[in-house]
């Protein structure tokens, strides 16, 4: 059986893999957006935009928040923002 300490360890390493996955595909998505958002489906440019939009407002810190995770919301935004080139965007 399990121990209480190693099911408790093993939950927080669940949520931090599943909150990461849900964090890094949000980004993908907005990258995807931005960078090729003419050659895609008027279904998929939504499902990108909202990821987009996400990124911008306060969605990060939710996926963080959530998840549990002990990441920077805003570091993670810039650096987004200064991979993608658009460095008007960073605070």
């Amino acid at each position: 059986m399990c121990q209480s300490t190693s099911c408790d360890l093993q939950t927080l390493m669940a949520m931090n893999t599943i909150g990461l996955s849900v964090l890094v595909d949000t980004l993908k998505d907005a990258r995807y957006y931005y960078k090729r958002s003419n050659n895609i489906s008027v279904r998929r440019i939504e499902e990108f935009q909202s990821a987009a939009v996400y990124i911008q407002g306060t969605g990060i810190n939710i996926i963080i928040e959530s998840y549990h995770m002990n990441y920077d919301p805003e570091a993670i935004r810039n650096g987004f923002y200064f991979h993608m080139g658009m460095r008007d965007m960073i605070e």
